[in-house]
C-alpha cells in the first residue's frame, strides 16, 4: 500500500495492518497495494456506521463477524458502472476496433477480448454490442471471444444474469435496445447470442495469471485506486496479455507514460492505446508485502489496553505450556509488539533517538547474529536458532535466540517469536593430565565466527540499500516524468491565461445583456407561475432523454417527486404513475409529434388525466416533452354514477331470455304515425331476427323489419295512445317464422316489442315432410351417385345420377381398385372416422370419379353403416387443366409486354410487370409491389390520378384515360398516359390499367410543332414583303413627281434625291 497524501484516521498503524490482513484471510485479496488515502477513507467510512466502536473495537467486532468482513470489502470495492460510459471515448475506441478487425481475416481469425474489473457487467456488454457492430460494418465473420473477470463474485453472478433494470439501460439509444435487449419481467435482458460470446470468471487481477493473446484489453477506473508501483506492474502485464497492435482502453483518469516501452497513444483523449510490435515483457509476480510509512497518518491518543490485550492473549497462547524465559513478538519489520519475560540482559538502551526495534535494543554482542537470523526466517519462513553468545568475554553466561515464524488470521502479514534463553556456563579449568591448550585458538574461533556473522549482516545490509536503491531510481523516473508534464501544463495555462483575458472581457459585454434578459425572464417567471399556480395542474417537463428538468407544486400530489430529483429518468416513478410503458409513449409523442393521453387512479383513489404534448422551443425545435396532471376524480365520480344507472338496465334488457325490441314512433307533419325508430334490442332479438345491434339501433322499422305489416303501426300507436298492452299470433314470411308477439307502452309515444318464437309448435310436421320430400326429390336430380351402405357393405338404397345412364354399382364393377377402396373407407369408418375420400379412373373410359363415405349412426349413436356420394369429375379436371394453361399463356404475354401493365387493388400496386417497373425507374418488381397510388405522380398531378381512380372506383366508367406526370423512383417527373379499366376478381374491386411513357412522343410532338411555327413565320414574312414593295412602289411615283415640280438646287430638292437614291439602293 502507497501513501499519496497526507491522512488523518482513528485507526493506528497496527490496526490498518490487521485489518488488511484480515481482509486477506477471508476473501484473498491484498489491499496492502492499494493506495492508503483511498483504503482509509473507505474504511473509515465504514467504521462511521459503529459511532459506539471505537478503532480496536472495531477490529475486534470485524475478526469476529464475517458479515462485516464481507460488508467492508464490498465497500472498499467501488463497483461504478454504466452502459456505453464516455460516449465520446467509445466512438473513438469502435473506430479503432474496426481498423483492428479490417487488418483480420474474416473467415479464420477470431477476436479475443478482456475486461478486467467487469463489476456487474455493463461495460463488458457495452464493448461486446461495439465488437458487434463493427464487425457488421467490417463484414468480420470469425469468433468474437470475450473473457469479463472480478475479484467480486456477488458482481459477477449479476453480469452473468444479464439482466438490467429499465433505468440502467436509459441510456442506450431505442435502435441498440431493441437489437441487443429482449424485454423481460420489467427490465431488460441481454439477449442470449450477445451472452454466450463472454465468459465469466473470478480472478484476482494482482495474483491470478492473466489471459494471453488479448486483441482489446479494457481496463477502466481500476489503477486510479492502486499506488504508483503497482500502477507500472499492471501496464507490464498488460502488454504481456496484449497481441502486437492490440488495444488497451484505460478510464477518463487514467493514462500511460510517454515513454512507455510498449505503449503508444492511439487517441490521447479517448485513452485508447496501442502496442507496439515486439518482444513481450516478462509475466510479474505481485508480492502484497504491506507498506505503511507512518510519519504521514496522523493518529489521536487512543486507549491502546484492548489491542494489547489482544496481542498479550495471542502471545500467552503461543508460548502456552512451553518453558520460554523471555519471549518478544516482532513483526516482518522487526518492530517489538510484546515483550514477556526480563530483558535486562538482553536488551541495553542506548544514547540518542528511542528506536522500537529488537535488533537496535539488543546488547552489542547479539545484534549481527539477532539481526541474521531474523533476515533468514523471514526470507525461509522457517525456524532459526542462532549459535550460542557469551554476553561478555568474562562472563560466565551466554545467549541464544530462537525465531520462530508466526501466521494469525488477526496479524497482518508475517510476524516472528523471538524467544531468548540464557545459560550459565562455568569457567574452564586447566586439565592435570595432557597439553595445555593454547588460549589463543579459543579467541581466533570467536573472531571467526563474528567475522561471519558480520560478513552476512553485511551482505543483508547491501542487498536492502540495493533495493532502496532501484526504487529511489524508479520514483527518480518516475519524477522526471512528472516534471516533463507539469511545464507542458505550464505553458497551456500561460496561453489559458491570455484567452481568459480576452474572455473575461467578452464576458463583461454579455453580462449587460443577460441582466437585461435576466430582468426580463423574471417577470415572464412571474407571470407564469401564477398562471400554473392559480390552474392547479401539475406540469413535468423532461428532455429527449427522459430526465425531468422542473416540475410545478401540483405534481408531487400525484408522483413522489422531490428537488433532488431532477435529472432523473421519469421511468424511476413509472410504478407511481401506473405506467410501465412511459418510455415507449414518450419516445412516440418525440417520434409523430403528436399528443396522447390516459387517465390513472392514484392510491388514494383520485382520477388524474395524463397528457404527453411535444416541448417545443421558440425556433420550432423538439427539446422534449411536456406532461400534464389534470384531477378529473369528480368528473368520473359523475361518469360513475351514470354508468351504474345504465348498467342496471342494459343487463335487465340484455339478459331477458325473450327477443325484445324498443321502439319510438315516427310521425308526419300531420301527426300521423308512419314508422318507428328504433331504439334498442336485445340479443335474443338479435339470435331470433338474424340483426345485429350496430345494424338495427337508429335505423326506421321498416328497414330492420322489412316484412312487417303496415297494420302493425296502427296496432303500436293504440297501444301508445290507449296505454293499453296488445298481443297477436303472426306469421313472419320473410323470417319463415310463426311468432307471439306482445306490445307494452314505455313512455311518450315509446313502446316496447316482446317476441316468442313457436315456429317449431306450429310447423314441426309440416317441416318434417317437406324435409323428407326435398332429400328424395334431391337425390333424384343431382348429377352424383349417392349409395346408403349398412355396416357389412352391402347397398340398402341407391340413387342413380342423373346425367348418367349407368348405375354406380355397375361402374364398381368395372373397377376392382374402385371396389377395394369403398370397402378400406368403410373399415374406417367403423373404426372411428367420420369421414373417407378418395379418387378413382377407369382406364376403358378415360373417366375420373371421386368418392366421399360418411358415416351412418343409429338411434343409440352406433354406427350403422355410411351414405356414399360419387361424382364424375372428368371434366374438372380438364377445365383445371385447361385454366392452367390459359394462366400460363396470359402471365407469359403479361411478362413480355412492352407496354407498362399493372394491377391495383385498395389504392396500391399489387402487381405490375418489368416495362411498368422500368417506366418508373425501379430495377425491380419486388420494390414496386405494394407501392402506393399516390407515390406514382407529381404533386400537380396528384389530384387528376386520385379523381380518375376514384371515379372509376365508383364505377362512373368502365374505363378511362388520361395523360399526366409521373414520378419516377428517383424523383424526377415525366409524362405518361395511364388507361384504367374496372375488373372485378372474386368478389374483390380490382382496376387494371396500362402505363405508356410520353417521354419520346412529346418530344416529337414539339420539333413538328417547332418546324410548323417556322414555316408560318416565313410565309407570313413574304406578305409583309410583298406589301411593302407596293407600298414603296406608290412613294417612289410621288417622289419623282415631286422632283419635277421643286425647283433645281434647293434644299427640298436635295432631300428628294437623296430619298431616290435611297430607294435605288434597298
Amino acid at each position: 500500500m502507497s501513501d499519496d497524501a497526507d491522512v488523518t484516521c482513528d485507526f493506528s498503524l497496527t490496526a490498518l495492518r490487521t485489518i488488511i490482513g484480515i481482509l486477506q484471510s477471508s476473501t484473498g485479496c491484498d489491499f496492502s497495494l492499494y493506495k492508503t488515502s483511498t483504503f482509509i477513507r473507505r474504511l473509515q467510512a465504514r467504521k462511521d456506521n459503529f459511532p459506539h466502536l471505537d478503532s480496536d473495537a472495531y477490529v475486534d467486532y470485524l475478526f469476529n463477524n464475517p458479515a462485516e468482513k464481507e460488508a467492508l470489502f464490498q465497500t472498499i470495492l467501488i463497483g461504478v458502472t454504466s452502459f456505453f460510459r464516455d460516449q465520446e471515448a467509445y466512438e473513438a475506441l469502435q473506430q479503432e476496433l474496426e481498423r483492428l478487425l479490417e487488418q483480420k481475416d474474416s473467415s479464420s481469425d477470431s477476436f479475443r477480448a478482456w475486461v478486467p474489473a467487469c463489476s456487474t457487467g455493463e461495460e463488458v456488454y457495452s464493448l461486446v454490442i461495439l465488437a458487434h457492430e463493427a464487425a457488421q460494418t467490417t463484414n468480420f465473420k470469425g469468433n468474437i471471444a470475450f473473457f469479463a473477470s472480478d475479484i467480486d463474485i456477488r458482481a459477477i453472478e449479476i453480469a452473468r444474469r444479464g439482466w438490467y433494470s429499465a433505468n440502467s439501460v436509459s441510456g442506450l439509444s431505442p435502435q441498440r435496445l431493441k437489437t441487443w435487449f429482449d424485454a423481460d419481467n420489467g427490465g431488460w435482458r441481454i439477449k442470449k447470442t450477445l451472452r454466450e460470446n463472454v465468459i465469466f470468471a473470478p480472478q484476482n487481477l494482482l495474483a491470478d495469471p492473466p489471459y494471453p493473446r488479448i486483441d482489446l484489453l479494457s481496463c477502466r477506473n481500476l489503477m486510479i485506486y492502486l499506488n504508483s508501483e503497482v500502477q507500472k506492474t499492471l501496464t507490464a502485464l498488460f502488454a504481456y496479455s496484449l497481441a502486437p497492435s492490440g488495444i488497451l482502453f484505460l478510464g477518463s483518469s487514467e493514462s500511460i507514460e510517454a515513454r512507455s516501452p510498449w505503449f503508444v497513444a492511439a487517441d490521447k483523449k479517448a485513452k485508447i492505446f496501442r502496442r507496439k510490435p515486439g518482444p513481450r515483457p516478462p509475466i510479474v509476480i505481485f508480492n502484497g508485502v504491506t507498506h505503511l510509512p507512518e510519519r504521514k497518518v496522523t493518529m489521536p491518543n487512543h486507549d491502546k489496553a484492548p489491542r494489547e490485550q489482544i496481542i498479550q492473549d495471542l502471545v500467552l497462547e503461543l508460548v502456552a505450556g512451553k518453558h520460554y524465559p523471555t519471549t518478544v513478538l516482532v513483526d516482518s519489520q522487526g518492530e517489538i509488539l510484546f515483550i514477556l519475560g526480563d530483558t535486562t540482559e538482553i536488551f541495553q538502551r542506548r544514547n540518542g533517538r528511542p528506536s522500537n526495534h529488537i535488533v537496535d535494543n539488543a546488547i552489542e554482542t547479539l545484534r549481527i547474529p539477532l539481526a541474521n537470523a531474523l533476515a533468514m526466517a523471514s526470507s525461509s519462513h522457517q525456524t532459526v536458532t542462532t549459535d550460542k553468545i557469551r554476553i561478555a568475554p568474562t562472563s560466565p553466561k551466554i545467549i541464544q535466540a530462537i525465531i520462530y515464524p508466526v501466521e494469525n488470521s488477526l496479524l497482518a502479514g508475517p510476524h516472528f517469536l523471538t524467544v531468548f534463553q540464557v545459560l550459565s556456563v562455568p569457567v574452564e579449568r586447566p586439565k592435570r593430565r595432557g597439553p595445555a591448550r593454547n588460549p589463543q585458538d579459543a579467541k581466533i574461533a570467536e573472531l571467526e565466527r563474528e567475522l561471519q556473522e558480520t560478513r552476512i549482516y553485511l551482505r543483508n545490509t547491501v542487498q536492502k540499500l540495493e533495493q532502496a536503491n532501484a526504487l529511489l531510481t524508479a520514483s527518480n523516473e518516475e519524477t522526471q516524468s512528472i516534471n516533463e508534464e507539469l511545464q507542458s501544463a505550464n505553458e497551456e495555462l500561460e496561453s489559458s491565461k491570455e484567452e481568459l483575458q480576452a474572455t473575461n472581457e467578452e464576458l463583461g459585454n454579455l453580462n449587460l445583456a443577460y441582466s437585461n434578459r435576466i430582468d426580463e425572464l423574471s417577470r415572464v417567471n412571474n407571470d407564469i407561475f401564477n398562471f400554473v399556480h392559480s390552474a392547479r395542474i401539475g406540469i413535468v417537463f423532461l428532455d429527449r432523454s427522459l430526465r425531468i428538468l422542473r416540475f410545478t407544486a401540483e405534481t408531487t400530489s400525484v408522483i413522489p417527486v422531490i428537488e433532488n430529483d431532477l435529472g432523473r429518468s421519469i421511468t424511476a416513478f413509472s410504478e407511481a404513475l401506473d405506467e410501465p410503458e412511459i418510455e415507449t409513449r414518450v419516445q412516440s409523442v418525440l417520434l409523430n409529434l403528436t399528443p396522447v393521453e390516459r387517465e390513472f387512479s392514484t392510491q388514494d383513489g383520485r382520477v388524474f388525466l395524463h397528457r404527453i404534448l411535444p416541448y417545443r422551443t421558440l425556433e420550432d425545435r423538439i427539446e422534449g416533452v411536456v406532461m400534464t396532471f389534470t384531477d378529473i376524480s369528480d368528473l368520473k365520480k359523475a361518469e360513475k354514477n351514470l354508468r351504474e344507472g345504465e348498467e342496471k338496465y342494459r343487463l335487465l334488457f340484455e339478459n331477458l331470455p325473450v327477443p325484445v325490441l324498443a321502439g319510438e314512433l315516427l310521425r308526419d307533419v300531420q301527426g300521423k304515425c308512419t314508422d318507428f325508430l328504433v331504439l334498442g334490442i336485445n340479443p335474443a332479438f338479435e339470435t331470433m331476427m338474424g340483426v345485429r345491434q350496430k345494424d338495427a339501433i337508429g335505423n326506421r322499422g321498416s328497414l330492420v323489419l322489412p316484412s312487417i305489416e303496415t297494420w302493425w303501426t296502427e296496432v303500436q300507436e293504440r297501444v301508445v295512445r290507449t296505454g293499453q298492452p296488445e298481443s297477436s299470433k303472426v306469421y313472419n314470411a320473410s323470417l319463415k317464422r310463426h311468432l307471439h308477439v306482445w306490445i307494452y307502452p314505455s313512455g311518450q309515444d315509446r313502446f316496447a316489442l316482446f317476441f316468442e318464437d313457436i315456429t317449431e309448435q306450429t310447423e314441426a310436421l309440416e317441416a318434417l315432410r317437406l324435409s323428407e320430400d326435398l332429400y328424395r326429390s334431391t337425390l333424384r336430380s343431382i348429377d352424383d351417385w349417392v349409395t346408403v351402405l349398412d355396416k357389412e357393405g352391402r347397398v340398402v338404397e341407391l340413387f342413380p345420377a342423373a346425367s348418367h345412364e349407368n348405375r354406380f354399382d355397375q361402374i364398381l364393377n368395372l373397377s376392382p381398385e374402385a371396389r377395394t377402396q369403398q370397402n378400406e373407407a368403410l373399415a374406417k369408418l367403423a373404426g372411428g372416422d367420420s369421414v373417407c375420400s378418395w379418387t378413382f379412373s377407369l382406364s376403358a373410359s378415360q373417366k375420373t370419379f371421386s368418392s366421399r363415405m360418411s358415416r351412418r349412426l343409429d338411434a343409440k349413436g352406433n354406427f350403422n353403416g355410411a351414405v356414399m356420394v360419387t361424382r364424375d369429375i372428368s371434366d374438372l379436371i380438364q377445365a383445371q387443366q385447361a385454366v392452367k394453361e390459359s394462366e400460363s399463356q396470359f402471365r407469359a404475354l403479361f411478362e413480355a409486354a412492352p407496354l407498362g401493365f399493372f394491377q391495383l387493388e385498395g389504392g396500391r400496386v399489387r402487381r405490375a410487370n418489368a416495362a411498368f417497373a422500368e417506366i418508373f425507374g425501379f430495377s425491380s418488381l419486388d420494390v414496386l409491389e405494394n407501392l402506393n397510388w399516390d407515390d406514382l405522380f407529381s404533386p400537380d398531378s396528384l389530384d387528376s390520378a386520385r379523381r380518375l381512380f376514384q371515379a372509376l372506383q365508383a364505377g362512373n366508367f368502365e374505363s378511362s384515360w388520361a395523360d399526366l406526370v409521373g414520378r419516377k423512383k428517383d424523383g424526377s417527373f415525366f409524362p405518361v398516359r395511364l388507361d384504367l379499366a374496372q375488373a372485378p376478381r372474386q368478389g374483390i374491386s380490382c382496376t387494371i390499367g396500362v402505363a405508356q411513357d410520353l417521354t419520346e412522343r412529346r418530344r416529337m410532338e414539339q420539333s413538328l410543332l417547332n418546324s410548323q411555327r417556322l414555316e408560318s413565320l416565313g410565309v407570313l414574312a413574304g406578305g409583309i414583303a410583298h406589301d411593302f414593295n407596293n407600298l414603296l412602289g406608290g412613294i417612289f411615283g410621288f417622289l419623282e413627281l415631286a422632283q419635277l415640280a421643286s425647283e433645281p438646287g434647293s434644299k427640298a430638292a436635295h432631300y428628294i434625291e437623296r430619298s431616290i437614291s435611297a430607294f435605288h439602293r434597298a
